[in-house]
Parts: C-alpha cells; sequence; structure tokens
C-alpha cells in the first residue's frame, strides 16, 4: 500500500510539473540573417529543469496507468450507502494550496531548485502519513469523484469513509467496493442495480 500511496503522490504533482515545463523551457529563436543553431548540447544544457519535469511527467504516466490496473482487482461484497456528502472541493483544495505556489520557484536558480526537492520531500511525506492521497487532483482530471460517506458493510456501519468512484452516487445506493485504505479509502467499482 506504500508504493501506491507514494504513486499517488507522485501523480498529484503531474499538474506542478507540466506548470514547471511550460515556465522553465528555454527556446532562443532568432530570425536574423546571420543566425545559427545553437546545438543539441547547449540546448540540452540551458533546458535540463525542463527535461527533469518532461521525464517526471513520463514517470507520472506510467504510475497512472499502474493504478487504474491496480483498480481491476477483485470486488467485495456489497455494501450500502447510508450517508453521504461531495467531497469534490477537496482537489481544488490541494491544487490551490499545495501545486500553485511552488509554480513561482525559479528553477534557473540551483539553491530554490535544492528548495523545490526538500518541500516536495516533505508534502510528500505529510500527503502519505496522513492519508491525504484521496485528493490528488489527477484523480479528478481522470473523472473520479470524492465522496464521504457512512456504508452499512457486513451488517456493520462504517462511518467517515472517502469513496473515490467514476459513478455519481447517493444514498441507499448499493454498490462493490474495493480498499485502497483499509476501513479508510474504498474504490466504488459498480453499482449493484439488480440488488
Amino acid at each position: 500500500m506504500m508504493k501506491t500511496k507514494i504513486e499517488l503522490y507522485f501523480m498529484s504533482l503531474g499538474l506542478l510539473f507540466g506548470f514547471l515545463l511550460i515556465k522553465a523551457i528555454k527556446i532562443p529563436i532568432c530570425f536574423d540573417d546571420d543566425a545559427k543553431f545553437i546545438g543539441c548540447y547547449n540546448l540540452i544544457k540551458m533546458n535540463i529543469p525542463t527535461l527533469v519535469c518532461f521525464f517526471c511527467l513520463i514517470a507520472e504516466y506510467f504510475c497512472v496507468k499502474r493504478f487504474l490496473h491496480s483498480l481491476g482487482g477483485s470486488k467485495d461484497l456489497p455494501c450500502t450507502i447510508k450517508k453521504i456528502k461531495n467531497g469534490n472541493f477537496e482537489y481544488l483544495t490541494f491544487l490551490t494550496t499545495y501545486i500553485i505556489p511552488l509554480v513561482c520557484f525559479d528553477l534557473g536558480k540551483p539553491n530554490e531548485c535544492i528548495l523545490l526537492v526538500v518541500l516536495l520531500i516533505l508534502l510528500g511525506v505529510i500527503f502519505i502519513r496522513t492519508n491525504l492521497y484521496y485528493t490528488n487532483p489527477a484523480l479528478c482530471i481522470l473523472g473520479f469523484n470524492l465522496y464521504e460517506a457512512d456504508i452499512e458493510y457486513k451488517s456493520k456501519i462504517l462511518s467517515n469513509l472517502k469513496i473515490l468512484s467514476k459513478i455519481k452516487l447517493k444514498e441507499n445506493d448499493k454498490f462493490k467496493k474495493f480498499d485502497l485504505e483499509f476501513n479508510e479509502v474504498i474504490y466504488c467499482k459498480e453499482l449493484n442495480a439488480h440488488e
């Protein structure tokens, strides 16, 4: 589970890497008659932060593929929603609190790059230890809704669960679940319309 949490945290940084890539890219353009190509080595040298962000985006793509594949695992017994509220606002909270301010770092300065890496590691530790990985804005982009709910499962009521679902949920819906974090965060795989 720890590996999945780390991957989900890394996925949450995808927007940051995309923004930083756009901000940091340096492509010298000159339309003078005597203009020459500066060479691949110089172009790569001046775009090292851009390349790091690009490779991080590629790694994030594989994390997304792995996460979506993991959701295809076995389904659990059906459960029933007793009380539910929409939690999609948490995606925006994460984005505005953690991602947008980090875009302001100047990747052209080594000390700011080091500070950014230290902050990302610190945020990652907090993100994982507090189980906030479900507030990942990448999940919103992938079409997941976030809910907070009380459910009935095996004749017991489980309270304040976080539910990730591509399906719109409401009270009294019955669904098959898949545990992402035992009795804290679950994934709604499918509704049981026939029950």
